[in-house]
């Protein structure tokens, strides 16, 4: 990126919200705990650095599970914030690849990064 630019990405989901793909061309059903998650991830920002460019907020809803992400500036701090949830239940097949394939565009998203740039003052 240049001395001037630096990539800020937290990891802020466990491990547990990463599914693995159906691996049988056999029918059945999976069995899957609830997940609740609500956290706040506040970074300082360095001194001499400022914001380049915020993530945009990501919000989806399915039958089955919903989520939040959202990315903010206040003061120097950068402030992530998250908040998941997902029904327990069991799951037949084609319910499971829903809930899968929220769970990874969650994790897209979650990854997406926070670019900060030196400011002027700083690099004198």
């Amino acid at each position: 990126m240049g001395d001037d630019m630096m990539i800020v990405a937290p990891r802020i989901l466990p491990e547990t919200t990463q599914e693995l793909p159906w691996r049988t061309a056999a029918e059945g059903v999976v069995l899957m705990t609830g997940l609740a998650i609500s956290q706040e991830v506040r970074l300082a920002m360095p001194e001499g650095y400022t914001v380049e460019e915020l993530p945009d907020g990501w919000t989806q809803q399915q039958p089955s599970a919903s989520g939040t992400l959202s990315y903010e500036v206040e003061g120097r701090e950068i402030v992530y914030r998250c908040r998941v949830s997902q029904r327990g239940g069991i799951y037949a097949k084609p319910e499971y690849n829903v809930l899968r394939l929220f769970l990874q565009e969650l994790a897209q998203a979650a990854r997406r990064p926070v670019i900060l740039k030196r400011t002027q003052a700083a690099t004198q």
